[in-house]
Order: structure tokens, then sequence, then C-alpha cells
């Protein structure tokens, strides 16, 4: 009886060895995948603007002033602006759910920083719903910076 006992003791052990080798490397794969998925979140922000001159240009002229700026350029200022903001709540959120602290600090600090370097990125974020984490954040960072 011992030796069935000992023997199904060791089958147990080596099971639960085996079991902890595929959750490190599922973890890791999560980890990878959770990585470039950022990558790519920063991409879709970067993009648009280095892709695309007009657009990179506008933002810098609404940036202190709508003056002279038609609806339709608004609006395309106002949609990236949006995205960046969008991207950043995404960064957030999945860097909240791997447990991984900096990059919710760096989300919340790229959010902060668009909102308080564009008027209309303040008025897409005051108009849009966000995860309720991500605006304690960033209106955390927003208190910390004075805007």
């Amino acid at each position: 009886f011992r030796r069935v006992l000992f023997r199904s003791a060791i089958a147990v052990f080596g099971t639960l060895l085996y079991l902890a080798a595929q959750i490190r490397q599922s973890n890791r794969l999560a980890l990878a995948e959770y990585r470039e998925m950022n990558r790519i979140a920063m991409k879709d922000i970067t993009d648009p603007i280095i892709r695309d001159k007009q657009l990179s240009d506008l933002i810098e002229a609404t940036r202190e002033s709508l003056d002279d700026i038609d609806q339709s350029d608004q609006r395309r200022v106002r949609l990236q602006l949006s995205n960046e903001l969008l991207a950043a709540q995404s960064l957030f959120v999945r860097g909240r759910l791997m447990g991984e602290a900096r990059m919710e600090r760096v989300s919340s600090k790229l959010a902060s920083n668009t909102i308080s370097s564009h008027q209309i990125a303040r008025e897409v974020w005051d108009a849009t719903e966000y995860d309720p984490d991500f605006i304690v954040e960033v209106e955390k960072v927003l208190g910390e910076t004075g805007t």
C-alpha cells in the first residue's frame, strides 16, 4: 500500500511540476502579447501624425486657437485626439489586467499630456465616457501638473 501511495504522490508531484511549467509558459506568452498590443496601440497613435503632415500641422495650429480653422479640419483634429485618448485608456486597462503598474502610469501620463496640451483634447476628455479608474489616474496626473 505504501508503494502505491508513494508512486501516486510522485505522479501528483510530477503533474504539478508540469502544470507549473505550462502556467509559466502561458504567462510568458501573455506578456509577449500584451507588449505587442502596446506597441500596436502606440503605433496607432503616432502613425497618422507621422504619415500626414497636414494633420500634424492642423494639430499644432489648433493648440491655442480654433480661429480660421474650418469645421472639417477641426473634426479631423478632434478624431485624432480622441483616438489618442482611447488608445491611452486601452493601454491603461491592459496594464491593470496584467499587473503592470508602470504601464498604468505611462498611459495616464500620455493622456494627461494630450489633454493639457490641446484645448480640443480637453473638450473630448470632458465629453467622453472612460474607464472610472483611468479617469481617476488621469485627473490625478492633471492635478499634479496643475492643468
